[in-house]
């Protein structure tokens, strides 16, 4: 691997990781803030206390996602000629709310779903992201 390409590719998964992690703490502080989490009184500081909480533990989760997937998933998308913003931005948020809720659910049951809404548009984020600062160079 070329030493470009290695920049490029450590830029992209920390760039798309902190992108992800900004849109789950959003998010799941909005969603705090309507009262729609459980267990939540709907308050700002209840809001900015979860959003916080969603940024810290889901940036080492996208970290290691888009490290771990999301080479193989753009080559694979590059080899099947559909390396387009849709079919990423697809491939991305199903990658990622499948993984979330199987390890949301795993460990929170139920409520773990309410959390794993926020994982399709991270996810689409994280794959529109990832492809562009993978791109060579022109």
């Amino acid at each position: 691997m070329k030493l470009a390409v290695l920049g490029r590719w450590i830029a992209a998964v920390a760039a798309s990781s902190v992108l992800a992690a900004l849109t789950v703490a959003a998010q799941l502080g909005i969603g705090a803030m309507m009262g729609a989490l459980p267990g939540v009184d709907g308050s700002a500081g209840s809001a900015c206390l979860i959003a916080a909480a969603g940024f810290y533990l889901s940036l080492p989760c996208f970290f290691l996602g888009v490290a771990i997937l999301g080479a193989p998933a753009a080559w694979t998308l590059a080899q099947l000629r559909r390396d387009r913003p849709l079919p990423t931005g697809l491939l991305g948020g199903a990658i990622s709310t499948l993984v979330g809720a199987i390890v949301l659910s795993n460990s929170l049951g139920f409520t773990g779903l309410v959390f794993a809404s926020a994982l399709p548009l991270a996810g689409a984020i994280t794959g529109l992201t990832y492809r562009e600062l993978m791109k060579p160079p022109t």
